[in-house]
């Protein structure tokens, strides 16, 4: 099942970059977009290769939703880093991408942190406690902020690799809490029509995940496939980890039987901290970046 959830996630955000090479007419940055958005959805969505992606990766996410009701989240989580390697895959055998060494020991360093974060994850969505709504609105607001601001950061800044590295974290900070949106509404549901048109955490997760694949759309306008899908599906699993932990309450430093084993009780502290550093390793050097640069001509090692 979830070898599945792999290949419809990890093949989506190829078609996704296919489809927004095909898009014409328009400045794909968003500055840009923002110029005329209603212009610019119908464009994107009038290309059949972008809706087949949209259609995967909700196809993906109903499998994972499945998954989670079905099976153990400690079973589940762990296999949701299939999706890393069918991404990087697909961008060096099929779109003969290149990426730098430095990017890919950060990439590294982030995928290690999630494998970390992965191997103690919670049993099941009903062992959650009550969502603490405080929590919530300031942790979605933290979160927004932080994906609004990276967003800024492009722009007045037409370089491809900034436009990649912002956009790909601001994405993955969107997809993530949506995911803790998610969460949310599947706590104790009742499972009637009612329940879900009048909760509000359908409607904010429905947003979070518009805004996350049009901030996507826009990073693989000008960024790499092997580069942009693994650094959203890292953050998509970290920020969920941080929310529960404000949100739901979960606890970041495991206790086994009532006893602190050092180091596996702080794994998924030490998981958070290698994300940390792996974003900061790919972070690109302003001052060295020439705008004028193509994207393939400005990195010269390859995997």
């Amino acid at each position: 099942m979830m070898l599945g959830y792999a290949l419809f996630n990890g093949t989506s955000s190829y078609f996704l970059k296919i489809g927004i090479s095909r898009v014409t007419g328009l400045e794909l940055t968003i500055k840009g977009i923002f110029r005329n958005p209603i212009k610019s959805v119908y464009r994107f969505l009038r290309i059949p290769v972008v809706l087949l992606g949209i259609v995967l990766s909700s196809i993906g996410f109903l499998i994972y939703l499945y998954a989670l009701s079905t099976f153990l989240m400690s079973d589940v989580k762990p296999l949701t880093n299939l999706s890393l390697i069918i991404v990087f895959l697909l961008g060096v055998f099929v779109l003969k991408e290149r990426i730098s060494k430095k990017e890919l020991a950060g990439i590294a360093t982030m995928s290690l942190g999630a494998i970390f974060i992965s191997m103690f994850a919670t049993e099941k969505a009903e062992s959650l406690t009550p969502v603490n709504i405080p929590n919530t609105i300031i942790f979605s607001i933290i979160c927004c902020i932080i994906s609004l601001c990276f967003v800024g950061m492009t722009f007045n800044r037409r370089n491809k690799k900034i436009q990649e590295y912002f956009l790909a974290i601001s994405s993955g900070i969107l997809f993530g809490l949506g995911v803790i949106f998610t969460n949310a509404l599947f706590i104790n549901p009742q499972y009637t029509l009612s329940y879900f048109i009048y909760n509000p955490f359908l409607y904010l997760f429905v947003i979070s995940y518009i805004i996350a694949i049009f901030i996507e759309v826009i990073a693989f306008s000008s960024g790499r496939l092997i580069y942009i899908g693994p650094v959203i599906s890292i953050l998509t699993i970290a920020i969920p980890v941080l929310g529960a932990s404000i949100i739901f309450n979960e606890e970041l430093i495991i206790l086994f039987d009532g006893a602190l084993i050092i180091p596996l009780s702080f794994l998924k502290l030490i998981g958070i901290t290698l994300i940390i550093i792996g974003t900061l390793i790919i972070y690109p050097k302003f001052g060295n970046l020439n705008p004028a640069d193509k994207m393939d001509s400005t990195i010269k090692e390859k995997v």
